[in-house]
Formats: structure tokens, sequence, C-alpha cells
């Protein structure tokens, strides 16, 4: 389980749950997230105490409205990850419409209206707007991977 993981089904637990088997072990093998989850319950812990000294005479916080949606505003939406499963088969759909629509009908004898080409044309458009989608949000991990490969070989030419 990866650590990113590992932290968004963390922060999923509602109070009080305890750990599924799979984020216990990681938990008990990944110093990193261990330090994270430690600082965040201490840090809860500080602020109940610290709000257990300021709530009103109705039993509620003055101001809990305005910090509550201030912290909404600051929370950091999670990324949804595609499969490559998911990337290729709209691709292969795409790709095999455009040569497969021209093949078909060139079998069947239908098709001689001069639509062919505005169809290939919108097919050919649509596969480059999902490689360019797939690009874009691919590439943190991408320019990640060439500096990594850029390291090797100038450790490479260093020996």
């Amino acid at each position: 389980m990866r650590c990113d993981h590992f932290l968004f089904r963390f922060d999923e637990l509602e109070p009080g749950r305890r750990l599924s088997p799979w984020l216990a072990f990681h938990l008990s093998r990944c110093p990193s997230c261990r330090a994270q989850v430690n600082a965040f319950q201490s840090a809860l812990e500080a602020w109940k105490r610290d709000e257990a000294e300021r709530f009103d005479g109705y039993g509620r916080l003055p101001d809990m409205e305005d910090r509550a949606m201030a912290a909404v505003r600051l929370t950091v939406r999670p990324k949804r990850e595609l499969t490559l499963a998911q990337w290729v088969f709209p691709g292969l759909l795409i790709a095999s419409s455009c040569v497969g629509l021209p093949v078909f009908a060139k079998i069947h004898g239908v098709g001689d209206d001069g639509l062919f080409f505005p169809l290939a044309l919108v097919f050919g458009i649509g596969l480059t707007a999902l490689g360019s989608v797939f690009v874009g949000s691919h590439a943190d991990e991408l320019k990640a991977e060439l500096e990594r490969r850029r390291a090797g070989m100038s450790e490479l030419m260093r020996r």
C-alpha cells in the first residue's frame, strides 16, 4: 500500500473506529505514516483541550461556523487516479473506430456520400484529445521519471 493511499483511507475513518488490518499493517511498517498519524492525533488532542475552554454558555463555540468553513475551503480535493486500463480502453475503442468504420463501409458498399473523411476527422480529434488529457494528467509522473533516468545516466557517466 502506498503512503498516499494509506493517508487517504485514514482520513476517511470516523473518529473512534479501528483501523482495517491492511491499514494497521502499513502503519506498523511505515515510520513516515506513523509520524503523521501521531502528529495528527496530538494536534487533535491539543485542539480539543483548547476548545473545551472556549465554549460559550450554550455549549457551542462562538466562531465554530467560520472556522469550519475556512477548514473546508483549505481542504485539498483528492485526485482521482485512473488505471492504465481506464485510459487504454477508450483509446483502443476510438482508434478501432477510425480504422473499422471505413473498412465496414467498404465491405458493405455504403457511405459513398463523403462522410468518411469528417467521421475519421472527428475520431482523430477524439483520439488526440484523449492522448493530450492522458499526457497532461501524468506530466508530474513523467517529469519525475525523466529526472530519475537523467540522474542515473549522469551517475553512469561519472564512473
